[in-house]
């Protein structure tokens, strides 16, 4: 295949792919058909197919393309060996600011709502988004702590724990619409909020914000 052929391929795919990660946020799995997607793309559903094998193929493509972005821009440069706090900050604000976007709240609604029904796509999220970033969470806290920038502890236990910090405020208000999208202010508020807490939790001894407890242990 020519390099023409191979960008023609690659635009394709890339549409497909958009189409149908609306289609899915908007209509949910079950009513989204691979012959609106087709026709929106504008194509047969055959071209649809030489890239896809099925619906649950393209959805599942669509949610790990997601969560590779949604990481990417997360972990690109959390680093928390050299400023811990500035980083964890950071971190927080990029994920919060995920999770309470249109197509964060979108995406979490759909999974929940289809999860039942099909619960392979549930367990696909679970493994591949959750889990899995949990982890890679864990590995970053893990090679703080080892630098001596967070006290040690579980590493796991601590993303969870930092996981359900960012988890538990703003976006839980969005996910029950008792507000509106918040602002660029509000989710950076949120962030410093959660790190100070998360620093305070296992920060070194006389670091800023580190409990004075951790003096005696």
């Amino acid at each position: 295949m020519n390099k023409q052929l191979q960008k023609r391929s690659r635009q394709r795919r890339e549409r497909i792919f958009k189409v149908a990660m609306k289609a899915f946020l908007k209509q949910g799995y079950a009513a989204t058909s691979m012959s609106a997607i087709a026709e929106e793309v504008g194509g047969s559903k055959a071209t649809l197919y030489s890239y896809v094998k099925n619906k649950q193929d393209l959805f599942i493509q669509c949610i790990e393309q997601l969560i590779l972005d949604h990481s990417a821009q997360a972990f690109e440069s959390f680093d928390m060996t050299t400023e811990p706090r500035r980083a964890l900050t950071d971190f927080c604000r990029i994920f919060i600011g995920f999770l309470v976007s249109r197509k964060g709240q979108a995406l979490t609604r759909l999974v929940i709502g289809e999860a039942r029904r099909f619960p392979e796509i549930g367990r696909f999220f679970y493994d591949r988004a959750l889990l899995s970033g949990r982890q890679q969470l864990a590995d970053c806290l893990e090679h703080a702590m080892a630098a001596g920038n967070l006290r040690p502890a579980d590493p796991e236990i601590a993303a969870r724990l930092l996981i359900g910090f960012c988890q538990s405020g703003l976006n839980q208000q969005c996910l029950h619409s008792v507000i509106g999208h918040p602002g660029a202010d509000a989710i950076a508020a949120e962030a410093r909020q959660v790190a100070d807490t998360f620093m305070f939790l296992y920060g070194i001894a006389g670091q800023e914000g580190a409990s004075p407890l951790r003096a005696v242990e």
